[in-house]
């Protein structure tokens, strides 16, 4: 078991290492030591970019009738509208953008922890006393025989508009 005593003698045994051992050991894929083969590629290799490249991954996603969509257990509100959609999530390791087609409909910060609920305010349906919610043109007060086509009764709605602020 190898000791060090802080990063600098660490980097220095892992040099070491690679320069009087692992690199000048014949590579049991390619027969030939790896560091003879580093000084043949040396002259090719261009300088690292200034700014590093975006490594976001992308992810199809569908759009839940709370106004959400889920990435690694956090939730990412989207505009009413797209409910119901298969939308492209693109997240970077600082934030998370969601796309209709080729069409950005929303960005938000990278959410760290699981359980975190991203929400924009004006993604979510604005119901008045006297308005009704075109969820299938059910209003929410709907009878009772076709409330499970409608996502959210006007309390349970209300609810959780309190809940996310």
């Amino acid at each position: 078991m190898r000791q060090f005593r802080d990063f600098t003698d660490l980097n220095a045994q892992a040099r070491n290492w690679v320069t009087q051992e692992a690199g000048r050991r014949i590579h049991g894929t390619t027969h030939k030591a790896p560091l003879a083969l580093f000084e043949i590629e040396r002259p090719l290799m261009h300088e690292p970019p200034a700014v590093a490249p975006d490594l976001g991954t992308r992810h199809k996603v569908s759009a839940h009738r709370d106004c959400h969509v889920a990435h690694q257990r956090v939730l990412y509100s989207v505009p009413f509208a797209l409910v119901g959609k298969t939308l492209w999530l693109r997240a970077t390791d600082t934030s998370v953008s969601l796309y209709d087609d080729c069409r950005l409909v929303a960005s938000h910060v990278r959410g760290r922890r699981p359980g975190d609920r991203l929400t924009v305010r004006d993604h979510l349906l604005r119901i008045s006393a006297n308005m009704t919610a075109d969820f299938g043109n059910v209003p929410i007060s709907a009878p009772p025989a076709q409330k499970h086509r409608c996502p959210f009764s006007r309390v349970n709605f209300r609810r959780f508009l309190d809940q996310t602020y």
